[in-house]
């Protein structure tokens, strides 16, 4: 399996769900220019949010 190095966050939202709750989306750009689609699930929101910002 190859790694894959993400160069930043280029789109970052927060959805919430009646079914999936609080959730943080977010739109990844790989080293390649390829981008990438990712969830941040309600459980881990508190966790992360601070760490999580668009443009990096």
């Amino acid at each position: 399996m190859a790694r894959v190095a993400f160069t930043g966050v280029i789109r970052l939202w927060k959805q919430f769900s009646a079914s999936g709750g609080l959730t943080i989306e977010m739109v990844l750009l790989d080293d390649n220019g390829d981008k990438i689609h990712a969830t941040v699930k309600k459980d881990l929101v508190q966790q992360f949010d601070p760490f999580l910002s668009e443009g990096k």
